[in-house]
């Protein structure tokens, strides 16, 4: 799961071209490139929450929220809202935890 630490709230949003989600940081908080700065001089970096975007118009999303009206509970939604965010991340050129577990989840998502 994504958790609180990470994502300040999520929503959903149309006309986001190809993507199944992007990250929204608020005014207040820094953004990727800034953390990217930050980290290349070794400062400290501040925990960023940011607002999760999910691509409403997009098929798959479409095919995930089906799912979970007919199964609140299912490991896969969580899968897959897991998937979304850390390729949310890649997308604005941030790092995921992992990328191994990253491809693990997008092969266990095509099965």
């Amino acid at each position: 799961n994504i958790g609180t630490d990470k994502i300040e709230k999520a929503s959903f949003w149309e006309d986001l071209g190809d993507s199944l989600a992007v990250l929204d940081t608020p005014d207040w908080q820094p953004t990727a490139q800034m953390i990217r700065m930050m980290k290349a001089m070794w400062q400290d970096i501040p925990t960023v929450k940011k607002k999760l975007i999910i691509n409403a118009d997009n098929k798959l999303v479409q095919k995930y929220m089906s799912m979970y009206e007919t199964d609140k509970n299912s490991e896969k939604i969580n899968l897959f809202v897991s998937y979304i965010y850390e390729q949310a991340l890649l997308l604005e050129w941030s790092e995921v935890e992992s990328m191994s577990k990253f491809l693990s989840k997008a092969n266990e998502l095509m099965n």
